[in-house]
């Protein structure tokens, strides 16, 4: 029969060795990446914090962009109608001159037309009125 080797107790055999070895590592890969995840989500709570900040001011300036869009078109359908009523004034204007023109004409036809009555009525002997 074999003979058996004695047991003892503190016996550590190589391959005991590598698994403790191996556990610790593992766990100290668990303990960093727990702290990791906690500074991680210590930052995204801060970064979220800002991101929801900086969407609130988006919010902010996309309504007054679309205000200021607003007033624009009201500003250009309002240049669009004053310059319909500068045309029309300017039509206005140019018959008026037209007009004016005309009656000017009229009125040195007409004291022409006066002054050749006056002259015949003079020849005519009928000074009465002038004199």
């Amino acid at each position: 029969m074999a003979r058996r080797r004695p047991f003892t107790v503190f016996s550590l055999s190589f391959l005991d060795s590598i698994c403790c070895g191996f556990g610790a590592v593992i766990l100290l890969f668990v303990l960093i990446n727990a702290r990791a995840a906690q500074n991680r989500e210590e930052l995204t709570k801060d970064l979220r914090g800002e991101v929801s900040k900086i969407e609130v001011e988006i919010l902010k300036l996309e309504k007054e962009k679309v205000l200021a869009r607003n007033a624009l078109d009201e500003v250009i359908e309002e240049t669009v109608e004053t310059q319909g009523f500068s045309r029309e004034i300017i039509r206005e204007i140019e018959e008026s001159k037209e007009e004016l023109a005309r009656h000017e004409g009229d009125t040195l036809a007409t004291k022409e037309h006066v002054n050749q009555l006056k002259d015949g009525f003079v020849e005519f002997g009928g000074g009465g009125l002038n004199a």
